[in-house]
């Protein structure tokens, strides 16, 4: 499963939407937003850990399959 796949899976089982999770609008030498709810933050830590599958490619490789694994409109959505 994509990151996408783990991170939607898991909000549709909550019943949210990622327009449902306020993230930190960024802060000094802040890479990428932080969810601010602590609870679905850990929550969704623990279910990364339990179902994700990490494997090591190069970069030129990682970027070509996670094209080809992206959820797109066209594929069936898992929100009804």
């Amino acid at each position: 499963m994509t990151f996408e796949v783990l991170v939607t899976t898991f909000l549709q089982g909550r019943g949210l939407s990622f327009d449902d999770v306020a993230l930190t609008s960024g802060a000094d030498e802040q890479v990428s937003p932080e969810v601010l709810d602590s609870v679905l933050s850990a929550d969704f830590r623990h279910y990364h850990a339990k179902l994700a599958a990490i494997d090591m490619v190069e970069a030129r490789v990682n970027l070509s399959l996670s094209a080809r694994k992206r959820m797109k409109p066209t594929r069936i959505r898992l929100d009804g």
